[in-house]
């Protein structure tokens, strides 16, 4: 049932591309977020950049139910705020995605004035984007942290992604609810043997940046002792993903002639391909080393599908998953990740642990609902207040 007479406005969260059949396309969880949320309302605008880096998009945007709107380029900030101005004259109700604010502070203010509630979602953890300032202009830093922190205290909400991100939020706004992640959160338990067969194909999923700091080399290498260890067992490590290293990276496993064993997938959106990953997998492995991590939303998706995870004590990682939850390694260790891998492919007990564990996850989001339709119910609540 649609809320008579009400508008809601977002702005940021994800590039979109424009296609030449005049429809507008961007990630397929960002998309059907969207397209959910937007049937709540009456008319939905969604302001946001246009990108045409993104590769193989394939999320549709329901030009029935939503209203895209591109921004220019974050040169011509003062067009793009005269713009946002323009679509606040029918009082709509503004979530506002991080980082698309940061740009925006100067007329927030006026956002939060004009609007019926500016709510804030926060997905990823901004003090992890300070350890990245390296090369940015003197004051970069300063700026950004004023610029989140006065965000998060004058929204009338804010929407926090996880149990770590909410408390670290709290020290600006006591106004906040934890939400399950945007993502492909299928919400389905896996199946898997009920002992330790070395008879079939075991499979070890890395999903995200090809990137070296994530860790990359450490798992090509744990691979090496696994595959080493189990020489009567076939066991494939599926790469999904793209990046800045993806060559240096392909390179490296030719090299190490482990290509019977690594294989590499590019960058995947489509819903189906996704989902099927994460069914034919034995276990999703975080490696990351250096890359300043938050929260990977690669983990909650494995545990929403029953995948065990392997992730390393980085960033946010212990801080919203105990070890009861996923697997905790130490990073920059290729034995390590071996071990692990082991354990969670051949160990009865500690597989049905964290399979087990990560069912009770699943129950909790089951109860949640959707991100949309929890969010929907945050937009409701706060109208009515």
């Amino acid at each position: 049932m649609k809320i008579q007479r009400k508008n809601i406005l977002i702005v940021g969260l994800s590039s979109v591309q424009h296609t030449s059949n005049n429809t507008w396309i961007t990630k397929t969880s960002i998309a059907e977020y969207i397209n959910e949320l937007a049937q709540q309302f009456d008319e939905c605008t969604w302001i946001t950049y246009v990108s045409s880096e993104m590769p193989s998009l394939q999320g549709n945007i329901n030009s029935n139910l939503v209203k895209v709107v591109p921004l220019q380029s974050h040169q011509k900030a003062l067009f793009n705020w005269l713009r946002l101005i323009a679509y606040l004259r029918h009082r709509p109700y503004v979530i506002l995605y991080f980082p698309a604010f940061l740009s925006l502070v100067p007329i927030l203010p006026l956002i939060h004035q004009l609007s019926r509630g500016m709510v804030v979602y926060l997905g990823n953890d901004y003090e992890q984007s300070l350890l990245q300032a390296n090369g940015k202009w003197l004051g970069w830093s300063v700026l950004y942290r004023f610029s989140t922190e006065y965000t998060l205290k004058i929204a009338s909400v804010v929407i926090a992604r996880g149990k770590y991100l909410a408390d670290r939020v709290r020290k600006f706004n006591q106004n906040v609810v934890e939400t399950v992640p945007l993502g492909h959160l299928n919400l389905r338990s896996k199946t898997y043997a009920p002992d330790s067969s070395v008879s079939c194909v075991k499979r070890v999923l890395y999903l995200g940046q090809v990137l070296w700091r994530k860790g990359l080399k450490d798992l090509f290498l744990a691979m090496q002792l696994v595959v080493h260890n189990y020489p009567e067992v076939t066991i494939v490590l599926d790469v999904v993903g793209d990046g800045a290293d993806r060559q240096a990276t392909e390179i490296f496993v030719q090299n190490m002639k482990f290509n019977e064993y690594i294989k590499f997938h590019g960058w995947v959106d489509a819903k189906e391909k996704l989902s099927a990953f994460f069914q034919e997998t034995d276990v999703l492995v975080v490696p990351s080393s250096s890359y300043p991590e938050g929260v990977p939303r690669v983990i909650d998706e494995a545990l929403s599908q029953g995948v065990p995870v392997i992730a390393t004590r980085v960033g946010g990682i212990t801080k919203e998953f105990t070890d009861e939850e996923i697997m905790l390694i130490d990073p920059n260790s290729p034995q390590q990740i071996a071990v692990a891998i082991a354990a969670i492919l051949f160990d009865t007990k500690t597989r049905e642990r964290y399979i087990t564990n990560a069912q009770r996850r699943l129950e909790l989001w089951t109860k949640y609902g959707s991100a949309a339709q929890q969010h929907k119910r945050i937009l409701l609540r706060e109208r009515e207040n």
